[in-house]
């Protein structure tokens, strides 16, 4: 343990001498965040609806539309203007009447959310929760951040420092771990943090609870500094670790659908897009956010930690073989 406290304190003093590393982590977390609250809140309100009603009326809601009350009905140029989307008025016989100038299907979705067709099979327009978008926004900084700050090691490993650190007392196995503990905190307390205060002091809805937030976002920190350790071995130049590593992750990142819904058609390039582990990822939290049970999307959970623990024990198992061939 001396041997990776040694090593997270000579990384900890090297990053408060460029201080832009921690400056950019916490601005493209909070930008992320920021992103992923607005287009939820954005996407989630499918549209407006005047609810014309006296007063007398049962009140309505439909989910995921703005329900606002009207005396009376929009006029024609309303509708078109976007101001509102569709009309309801109650029929005498206590029926809805919905008028829209959008066609049957928004009909039907308006319907489908009001509850009238509760035991009707009616495909709705799925729409992704806060939560989800947060972690889904914040997943690509977070392996891009992992990229980063591996720098420290990949400065040894250039500088030859790696040869006369594996040549000292210090073991590389503790080495390495010492890399790893750094680079989680560095990543997993700002972000947390962030979110802590998105939701404590600005009163923002965050989707997930501090106890979920806190091993999804530990796993999501652990899989980029997996990644990005097993690049940093595999290649020696730093230039070329994050050109190529920076290049994988936007490209994975953007198939996988972190920023929007992606459509599976069942094509060869979903199928290779389901075996990326940010799809896997983003499947196991979008379905606990849903009201799913772990255990119920335990397979996901365990693919994403099968990708993090093949990239590590590689990582290691290439370090401990340079160290007796003495090819660091």
């Amino acid at each position: 343990m001396n041997e990776i406290g040694i090593i997270f304190k000579y990384n900890l003093n090297r990053v408060l001498s460029k201080k832009s590393y921690v400056f950019l982590t916490i601005m493209l977390t909070s930008v992320s965040i920021a992103l992923a609250i607005f287009f939820t809140s954005k996407f989630e309100m499918k549209g407006n609806i005047a609810y014309v009603t006296n007063g007398k009326h049962v009140e309505i809601q439909a989910e995921g539309f703005q329900v606002t009350k009207v005396k009376e009905a929009p006029n024609m140029s309303e509708f078109v203007m976007k101001k509102y989307d569709a009309a309801i008025a109650m029929k005498e016989n206590g029926q809805l009447d919905i008028k829209t100038i959008k066609g049957k299907a928004f009909k039907e979705e308006i319907e489908n959310a009001i509850g009238k067709k509760r035991n009707q099979s009616v495909h709705t327009k799925e729409t992704r929760k806060i939560g989800t978008n947060i972690l889904g926004y914040v997943c690509m900084f977070v392996l891009l951040g992992s990229v980063m700050f591996m720098h420290f090691y990949k400065e040894d490993r250039e500088k030859k420092i790696l040869i006369r650190i594996v040549s000292s007392k210090i073991r590389i196995n503790n080495y390495l771990l010492g890399h790893i503990l750094f680079v989680f905190c560095m990543l997993y307390i700002p972000i947390f943090l962030i979110l802590m205060i998105e939701k404590s002091i600005f009163n923002v809805k965050i989707g997930f609870s501090y106890l979920e937030y806190s091993y999804m976002l530990a796993i999501l920190v652990l899989l980029g500094i997996s990644f990005s350790l097993f690049m940093s071995t595999i290649i020696k130049k730093e230039d070329n670790v994050v050109m190529l590593s920076s290049s994988i992750i936007v490209l994975t990142s953007i198939l996988s659908g972190l920023f929007f819904p992606v459509k599976d058609n069942g094509t060869i390039i979903d199928w290779f897009v389901r075996m990326l582990p940010q799809k896997q990822y983003l499947l196991f939290i979008e379905s606990i956010e849903n009201g799913h049970r772990i255990i119920d999307n335990i397979g996901h959970f365990i693919y994403v930690v099968i990708i993090m623990m093949l990239f590590f024990a590689m990582s290691v198992w290439m370090h401990n073989k340079m160290v007796k061939t003495g090819k660091i």
